[in-house]
């Protein structure tokens, strides 16, 4: 098929994508109807200058293709540039250099983009990521297949080791040996990127379950996320006892949209602990203040308790170390529960927001002073460290943040 062939079949299909009649490609010399003649010239006319548009906008469309490679050509060449003078350097500077890049990123997901730039920048670059296994110890596995993670996990050799999980397609079960379970420090499990899941949780659920029986020496941090818990109003329950999940070291614990049952089994070293988004029954109060005595920092942020799960309460909780309490968009029940069952010496951080959700139609009969004490030697009683500080703003307390307790 020779040039004219081919463009008079492109202009073919081109007019056929305009839904034109077949009819205005019949020779036109050969009618007789003058006005037929000049409708069927008027419309190839239109569907040629409709075709002119559609090749200018290809053009402008490819030009704009080769400017940007242009740009990324002129970009690389900048890159190798600058780090050509740095290729040259000893493996042990570009090493601590890679470990500087590294450390400096300010989260997880950062640091690992931050040591795939640079295992990509050039040979001499590559061969310094490779032999510095600080850069492979701090990882987000989000977008990660599973082969490379292990792969990446291998890398960072016996270092301390960070991973951050956002779904059930990086198995902990898979990635991880015996060794670096040993050597696991902190540890993030979201369900964020399993957006079909239809029960919340599962993924944690099941990341955990990989972990059954084992004990984590090293682990100080655990951050549990729950995404989807506020789309179903729910919360995901771990029973650690069932799980037979050890973790000695652990100090930090996260809670979102996650409950743990129960916390004897991990809180006794814990001294921060922040649950957001428990909907319904919050961890049973008892079993939380009871099971973490070095506890220094309490956060509970948009948590909603029942009336069931404070009557239940016998309290005092004694917690001598604790330096920082914080409810936020709590219910006013909780943050009278705590005020009245709580004693704590050394606190000296106390921020409460309340956040009624419950009908007020159910709610029993509540009152801030306790065994006839005026509210004065009630706040004295549970926080003397900072007694003038409440004593001066308790009348405000008791106007604006328990107003709603009857």
């Amino acid at each position: 098929m020779d040039g004219g062939m081919v463009a008079l079949h492109h202009a073919t299909s081109i007019l056929q994508q305009y839904a034109l009649p077949s009819f205005y490609m019949t020779p036109v010399l050969g009618a007789r109807d003058p006005d037929l003649q000049s409708a069927k010239r008027d419309s190839i006319s239109t569907a040629l200058s409709v075709l002119e548009n559609h090749m200018n906008h290809l053009d402008r469309m490819l030009r704009l293709v080769h400017a940007k490679k242009d740009s990324v050509r002129l970009r690389r060449a900048l890159l190798k540039g600058a780090l050509a003078p740095m290729s040259s350097l000893p493996q042990e500077l570009l090493r601590d250099i890679c470990a500087l890049a590294v450390e400096s990123a300010p989260s997880a997901y950062a640091a690992t983009r931050t040591a795939l730039s640079i295992s990509h920048a050039s040979s001499a670059w590559r061969a310094a990521a490779l032999g510095q296994s600080a850069i492979w110890a701090r990882v987000d596995f989000q977008g990660f297949h599973q082969s490379f993670a292990k792969i990446w996990v291998e890398r960072s050799r016996y270092r301390p080791l960070s991973l951050t999980l956002h779904s059930a397609r990086v198995g902990l079960g898979t990635i991880l040996r015996a060794s670096d379970v040993q050597r696991l420090t902190y540890l993030a499990l979201s369900d964020e990127d399993d957006e079909d899941d239809q029960v919340p949780g599962i993924t944690i659920i099941h990341q955990l379950n990989s972990l059954a029986g084992t004990t984590l020496p090293a682990l100080e941090t655990l951050w549990l996320q729950s995404t989807h818990s506020h789309i179903y109003e729910t919360f995901t329950v771990v029973n650690v006892n069932a799980l037979g999940l050890a973790v000695p070291a652990l100090r930090n614990l996260h809670l979102f949209g996650v409950s743990i049952r129960t916390f004897a089994s991990l809180g006794r070293t814990l001294t921060s602990l922040r649950m957001e988004s428990v909907f319904g029954i919050l961890p049973e109060w008892e079993d939380i203040m009871t099971s973490c005595p070095v506890l220094e920092t309490l956060i509970i942020v948009n948590g909603i308790s029942q009336s069931a799960t404070i009557a239940r309460s016998i309290g005092p909780w004694v917690m001598p170390r604790l330096r920082t309490l914080a409810i936020q968009d709590c219910d006013s029940m909780t943050v009278h529960a705590l005020f009245k069952n709580l004693k704590a010496p050394n606190l000296l951080e106390f921020i409460a927001t309340v956040c009624d959700r419950v009908d007020e139609a159910q709610e029993p009969e509540l009152s801030l002073h306790g065994g006839g004490e005026t509210g004065d030697e009630l706040c004295f009683r549970l926080f003397p460290s900072f007694v003038r500080i409440l004593r001066c703003s308790f009348q405000y307390l008791k106007n604006s943040l328990f107003s709603t307790a009857r």
